[in-house]
């Protein structure tokens, strides 16, 4: 029985010192970052274009609704 609260104990503890240091790391990356102000970024849009739409994925549902 010991054993298994001890696991639980250990399973807790590295989940949470798991979720500080990702918690960390994104604080110190978004520290790093530059902030833009609205002139700047206007000017960065004029140069190199607006943001593309890009879709990473294809929408399947059509498909499963087709099979149905």
């Amino acid at each position: 029985m010991e054993t298994v609260v001890q696991n639980d104990m250990y399973l807790m503890i590295k989940r949470a010192v798991s979720e500080a240091i990702k918690e960390e790391r994104m604080n110190l990356y978004f520290s790093l970052l530059p902030e833009v102000d609205d002139e700047e970024m206007k000017d960065i849009i004029s140069q190199q274009g607006g943001p593309q739409k890009n879709n990473e994925y294809e929408d399947l549902n059509s498909l499963i609704d087709a099979e149905n």
